[in-house]
């Protein structure tokens, strides 16, 4: 598999176990791979609540926008003291898939996030031909299926073997077009 596809799946994965007033989804890539990601648009874990902001960004300044909107987010929450229970019962979590180094870069935000040693109810993937030095977990794919999971650290423990699951484009863009016309009812 190649890294668009493992992207897929795991955006498929989130979108059909966590509702959108769970976990919101935040894109930083540029446009040939939102061309390949073009599902995504589409899904309600990428848009604010008002639906007027999508969490897409292809260039330096909507990166600088989709980061100051995940600060004014994360206001008290980067503090030890939160307790992650407590921050997911007043927010969504985040999940920021980083593809495009330069767009990864145009806000400091990403990178306080990952050089947390705790977690503030934002996670960031990093998927660009850079490794980034605060990161914890490296996942290497190989074309014979042996893919492997690495933790980075003093505490890093035995690799972890795993295999993506197959499912198609196809398949994928399908499910992901169902999940964005569901809509959660106002209790």
């Amino acid at each position: 598999p190649n890294v668009i596809e493992l992207i897929k799946s795991i955006v498929l994965q989130l979108a059909t176990f966590h509702s959108y007033d769970e976990v919101k989804m935040a894109f930083l890539l540029d446009e040939q791979d939102l061309k390949q990601l073009d599902a995504i648009r589409y899904i309600p874990h990428v848009w604010d609540d008002m639906h007027t902001t999508r969490f897409v960004a292809t260039n330096e300044s909507e990166a600088y926008f989709l980061g100051e909107y995940i600060k004014s987010q994360l206001e008290g929450d980067s503090d030890r003291s939160t307790d992650l229970r407590q921050i997911i019962k007043k927010r969504p979590y985040y999940v920021v898939f980083a593809l495009n180094k330069k767009t990864f870069d145009g806000h400091e935000i990403f990178k306080e996030i990952l050089s947390k040693d705790f977690n503030i109810g934002v996670s960031v993937i990093t998927a660009f031909d850079f490794l980034v030095k605060e990161s914890q977990k490296i996942i290497t794919l190989d074309s014979s299926e042996k893919n492997v999971s690495t933790t980075m650290g003093l505490d890093g423990g035995d690799d972890e073997y795993f295999a993506v699951d197959e499912v198609t484009s196809e398949q994928i863009t399908q499910a992901l077009h169902t999940i964005s016309n569901i809509s959660l009812k106002k209790i």
